[in-house]
């Protein structure tokens, strides 16, 4: 009776059936109708794209929409940076999408594809693309106060299939890590991350959320590995692991300080925070992170800019027009500098024995004697400087302005530019990868960073953030 009835329920069709309901379900969840986020909302995300293969040289790809799947076939739509694909636009890592994600898990990407040709002897030729967006499964989370950031690549060997056919193979993953010792940071504030980045080849590895906070400074500790990250908002400065990331401590500041820049003096020994809240500059031991010492500054600190000859330290103030000099070796005040039209940047030449100071409102680069602190020349540079640096090992200083797509070059005694670095524009910061002898730059107006090898005099790399960069800060940058 037992199996006569089993004969009766049992048909060999209701699996079958059953998977293909289960199919269609997941089918409908993947082609769910795309939410909108507001800008303010969610946490940031990064979709970057490797190099293209050589064997794809003749490949055009042009893509419609990039979009985000979570864990319930909902797409989330991500800006696309990068529409058409070649293997000229793609030569190198590059930022494809960006955006905002709500928090939660995530099982990929849906690429949707305008076209795709091939070129022949007669010309391009059209590929057969299929109607329905590609899915990449590739699970992720976004989590709370954090960002997310992948790395696509494009594997051309099966992808096009009887000459005509074409469905891409991508695979996306996390970016391998920079090599120990090569790794750059780029503070995205406004945006809500800090891009982590070799230095030499201008990949991106990974990006480090900060929430709702707004940092206003980085600064890195080459010998502990470790990297400093002020949140005036919360008064305190982040402590994170240069390798992984991940935060490892807390300096918490009292309430109204507002840490904004900061810089390590030269031994490594000093943490230097300009707080803003309090016009003072405070001195911090980097390793067991107590405060040593507070010592008042001109208003509105924003540059630091350590002298690693006389264990000295000048504080720029852009509303009072001054300069503090500090005794790094005692931490306390030295004296001060009046000067025009805010201090808004400086450097010192390779002896240590002139400090050049650039402008926020006046057209002029003022020369000082860094021993007797007295004005020693004014040098007729044009209003809207950006930032400026001289390089220790050849005197060289390099200058930048706002609305100039270069950089002027100057000697020690030159009153005029002898070179011109074109592509280079508007800076508003700049370090010297001592290693490869490189000027990197990080350039609000490309939104990301420029590699100019100092020998050749020529931009030899990019690299897109995705969002107007503040600062930039390097592992074995030249002192």
């Amino acid at each position: 009776m037992i199996s006569v009835l089993l004969r009766v329920i049992y048909r060999p069709w209701l699996p079958l059936l059953f998977l293909s309901v289960l199919f269609l379900a997941v089918g409908c969840q993947s082609v769910m109708q795309p939410r909108e986020l507001s800008l303010s909302a969610g946490t940031p995300f990064l979709l970057y794209l490797k190099a293209m293969p050589p064997e794809a040289g003749r490949l055009r790809l042009v893509l419609d929409q990039v979009s985000a799947i979570d864990e319930h076939g909902v797409l989330w739509p991500l800006t696309l940076h990068l529409p058409e694909l070649t293997s000229a636009t793609v030569n190198r890592q590059r930022l494809l999408a960006s955006g905002r994600l709500p928090v939660g898990v995530y099982r990929g990407f849906s690429l949707a594809f305008k076209g795709a040709w091939t070129k022949t002897e007669e010309g391009e030729a059209a590929l057969q693309v299929g109607k329905e967006p590609l899915v990449v499964l590739s699970s992720f989370v976004q989590r709370e106060g954090r960002a997310g950031l992948l790395e696509m690549a494009y594997q051309h060997e099966g992808s096009v299939r009887q000459g005509f056919q074409f469905t891409p193979r991508l695979a996306a993953y996390p970016p391998d890590r920079p090599l120990q010792g090569r790794t750059g940071i780029l503070n995205c504030a406004r945006a809500g991350y800090l891009l982590i980045f070799d230095r030499k080849t201008l990949n991106v590895h990974s990006a480090i959320g900060t929430g709702r906070e707004i940092p206003a400074g980085v600064a890195v500790d080459d010998r502990q590995r470790r990297l400093y990250v002020a949140m005036p908002d919360e008064d305190l400065v982040e402590v994170l692991d240069l390798v992984t990331g991940e935060a490892v401590g807390r300096i918490l500041l009292r309430p109204g300080d507002r840490p904004g820049t900061m810089a390590l003096s030269p031994d490594g020994r000093l943490l230097l925070v300009a707080c803003s809240g309090i016009n003072t500059v405070l001195c911090l031991d980097s390793r067991t992170q107590l405060e040593l010492a507070r010592i008042p500054v001109g208003e509105e600190p924003i540059f630091i800019l350590p002298d690693r000859r006389s264990q000295r330290a000048y504080v720029f103030s852009k509303r009072t027009d001054t300069i503090t000099v500090l005794d790094l070796v005692r931490q306390r005040f030295v004296a001060t500098i009046q000067l025009e039209a805010g201090p808004l940047r400086g450097t010192l030449n390779r002896d240590g024995s002139r400090l050049y100071v650039l402008h926020h409102g006046s057209p002029y680069l003022s020369v000082l004697d860094t021993r007797s602190l007295a004005l020693l020349d004014r040098l007729q540079v044009g209003m809207g400087g950006s930032a400026l640096l001289i390089d220790s090992r050849t005197d060289l200083l390099y200058l930048g302005h706002h609305d100039e797509n270069r950089l002027e070059v100057y000697s020690s005694f030159s009153r005029m530019p002898i070179d011109f670095l074109e592509g280079t524009g508007g800076p508003v910061e700049m370090v010297i990868a001592d290693e490869e002898n490189r000027l990197l730059l990080a350039l609000p107006a490309q939104a990301g960073v420029a590699a100019v090898d100092l020998i050749s005099r020529q931009v030899v790399g990019r690299m897109e953030a995705g969002a107007v960069p503040q600062d930039l800060a390097v592992v074995g940058a030249r002192p």
